[in-house]
């Protein structure tokens, strides 16, 4: 959906009195959507504390079907519905019932199979797991348990125990969260534990395969610690941000290693997205509550003493507020914002404790398909009125030995002496790393604060700078474009220093697609044919290594036609980058498709593990892959296809392409059929890395062993089988 984002007044799904038991809960209730190829609107499952469990349909806003259980009846988590048809199969977990027993308590998982009409497909059935339960997710057609200790079990159609890990971790479960495969964060459905200890908090990420088993795809250590975290949201790509006791909300980009196959310290990043903001005591001393819906937008709410109810869009990417709306509403005691709805609507829990009453609410939104920087602006002053001001911010003590640095680098920076100032920042950090184990934290103002005394924006372009702590600090990947009041690609271009230009393209996550295609603009301009080459400075790279760093950096697709409108006007710089495009793709249509690993790229892991070096050979980051290629040109020709029309001597090299592009989907066609064939030996590698990880031996039951001699005495292959024939 596109436009700029709104939000609408929630309305009321279903209201729910407390009962004497339900009153003491601090969940009265809980709900869970569920998505319906049937209906677009969904359904969502509730669970009342002391009532029962009911399936309310969102488009008519009328339960469907209703497990009434008894006041003697509490739910340790939200339930969960899946719908095939007309067939609902509902899972709940059941903290206390007089139907079990002390010790099966906050352990048992009631299953329910009806028809839409209500009439019950099989009778209730019961799971009992080996550990209290803190949530279920839906996963296709099973049901994921996770424990409070973040043990995993998995229960599958018949509501039997597929898988269970009961290994003791000494981590108890804060929140967790269902994702689903997406090509910006996990290619697999994960989910995302947030975990606190005695004095520690982590994120780690679980990755469910469609073959069944579970994979530990990385984790991460938090700065907060636990007792500093209120609340914790996490989108389906990955941004996660964490609410703090004092009013601090972070933001985060997960990122986990594409190779990554089990947790290790590096196979999971979290990266900052700017600046943490400080909330306005109305809106820190009134218990906000934050959801993720989309990319990087998160739905705040709060109830307000003067019986208002504040929601607040925010991307947290940019820091602003994007949308607002405040609801009239009297003796709200608590709102509580449980779940997305197709990534465009809040499910919502308000509680009235006067009235002892709570309602189930649906508030819908609408979102851009994407952050921008352009959605951004503008906002920040509507942002102001929730942030805390400057004067009444609580002052953080600086770092002395960073004030030192910072103080020292400015002065030789102001006697033009960079050399100096590197080395000054090179032995701070070399000091800083010697106190914290290598462990060093920048942190965002102090980086800042390096970048513009390094850079000297304000000075004249040929003012000397410190090129190497800028360099350093790219590639550090803690720089972020925003920390120059002017665009960070232009600064360094106004200084002809490419090869930082070219690291930021690399290690500098939010770059404007406006002052990318402008510095390729640049580059086409000093390569042309009329360029007087006295004045192109040496460093200038060529337009197809510049143009690949451009077509490899991650943007989006509107930002990016209307940046190539803009920067490139003319029709002969297309043209150009037309027939560097028009080679790359020869280039991919002309490769020899290996089939098997090359000389030396097989080797044993350090658990001797046969394993594919895929470095080793990898062809040159020089040319990008045939989607990033596609990807680009297809921005190109939504802006300049008309101009590109008129002008004949483009007509040749769109006809080249066409073919090569042509020749591309033929090879798509014929490889696709391998993926089914080859993904099981793909699964089996994965397994047995994870297995030699964890210090396992590959399991090898009876049946397939003994399968395996009689296919080795009668001379099988496989399916086929080889008789020997003798005349």
């Amino acid at each position: 959906m596109s436009g700029p984002a709104s939000i609408q007044e929630p309305f009321v799904l279903q209201s729910y009195a407390f009962s004497k038991e339900s009153a003491k809960s601090k969940a009265p209730l809980l709900a869970y959507p569920t998505s319906s190829r049937t209906n677009t609107e969904g359904y969502v499952t509730v669970a009342a504390q002391g009532d029962g469990v009911h399936i309310l349909d969102v488009s008519s806003l009328h339960p469907i079907i209703s497990h009434t259980l008894g006041p003697s009846t509490s739910f340790a988590c939200a339930p969960v519905t899946h719908c095939d048809g007309d067939i609902f199969t509902t899972y709940a977990a059941i903290a206390a019932s007089s139907e079990v027993g002390k010790s099966e308590k906050g352990k048992t998982v009631w299953c329910w199979k009806d028809k839409l009409s209500g009439d019950a497909v099989e009778p209730k059935k019961t799971v009992t797991l080996p550990e209290p339960i803190h949530g279920l997710y839906l996963h296709s057609d099973t049901v994921v348990a996770l424990s409070t200790s973040g043990s995993l079990a998995i229960l599958g159609p018949e509501r039997n125990i597929l898988h269970s890990d009961t290994t003791p971790s000494g981590w108890t479960v804060l929140k967790a969260f269902w994702v689903a495969a997406d090509p910006t964060f996990t290619v697999t459905p994960a989910l995302v534990v947030v975990e606190t200890s005695k004095d520690a908090s982590r994120i780690r990420v679980v990755g469910f395969p469609q073959d069944g088993s579970v994979n530990a795809l990385g984790e991460t250590s938090l700065t907060l610690k636990p007792s500093d975290v209120r609340d914790v949201s996490c989108s389906q790509s990955g941004v996660v941000s964490l609410l703090a006791s004092d009013a601090t909300w972070h933001a985060f980009q997960l990122k986990l290693s594409s190779a990554s196959t089990s947790a290790s310290p590096d196979s999971l990043v979290l990266q900052p997205l700017g600046q943490p903001l400080q909330l306005a005591t109305s809106l820190a001393s009134a218990t906000p509550a934050i959801l993720a819906l989309r990319a990087s937008f998160v739905l705040l709410t709060t109830p307000s003493p003067k019986h208002s109810t504040t929601y607040l869009i925010w991307d947290v990417r940019f820091g602003v507020v994007v949308a607002s709306h405040t609801l009239e509403s009297s003796n709200v005691s608590a709102i509580t914002p449980v779940s997305s709805i197709m990534g465009n609507s809040a499910l919502l829990i308000s509680s009235d404790a006067k009235a002892k009453k709570a309602n189930v609410l649906v508030a819908h939104c609408t979102l851009p398909a994407a952050s921008t920087i352009a959605g951004a602006m503008g906002k920040v002053g509507a942002t102001h009125v929730w942030l805390k001001s400057a004067e009444d911010a609580v002052t953080v003590q600086p770092d002395d030995s960073k004030t030192r640095v910072l103080a020292a680098m400015s002065t030789a920076m102001e006697q033009k002496r960079p050399q100096s100032a590197t080395q000054a920042f090179t032995e701070w950090e070399k000091q800083a790393k010697q106190e914290t184990d290598g462990k060093i934290t920048y942190g965002y103002s102090f980086v800042k604060d390096v970048l513009v005394t390094s850079l000297q924006p304000t000075k004249p372009a040929n003012f000397p700078y410190s090129s190497d702590v800028v360099r350093h600090l790219i590639q550090a990947g803690v720089v972020s474009s925003s920390m120059l009041d002017s665009n960070l690609l232009t600064v360094l271009r106004l200084r002809n220093d490419w090869t930082s230009i070219s690291l930021a393209l690399k290690h500098v996550s939010d770059i404007q697609e406006l002052e990318v295609v402008d510095c390729l603009r640049q580059v086409l301009k000093f390569h042309s044919a009329d360029a007087m080459q006295v004045d192109t400075p040496s460093e200038i790279p060529s337009v197809s290594g510049f143009l690949s760093a451009c077509v490899q950096y991650p943007t989006s697709p509107a930002p990016l036609r209307m940046a190539i409108r803009r920067c490139l006007p003319d029709v002969v710089d297309i043209v150009r980058v037309l027939e560097v495009i028009n080679q790359w793709l020869g280039q991919w249509a002309g490769r020899e498709v290996p089939l098997l690993p090359g000389q030396g790229a097989v080797k044993k892991n350090e658990k001797g593990v046969l394993v594919v070096d895929v470095q080793k050979g990898k062809a040159s980051r020089d040319l990008p892959s045939v989607n990033e290629i596609t990807t680009f040109l297809q921005a190109i020709m939504d802006s300049s296809l008309l101009n590109l029309l008129q002008h004949p001597p483009a007509h040749k090299v769109l006809r080249l392409i066409s073919s090569r592009v042509d020749v591309e989907i033929g090879f798509v066609d014929q490889v696709q059929p391998l993926r089914g064939a080859l993904e099981p030996f793909v699964e089996a590698q994965r397994r047995a890395i994870r297995l030699a990880e964890e210090g396992k031996e590959p399991v090898v039951d009876a049946k397939r062993r003994t399968k395996a001699m009689h296919e080795k005495n009668e001379g099988s292959i496989g399916a086929y089988r080889v008789e020997k024939l003798v005349l």
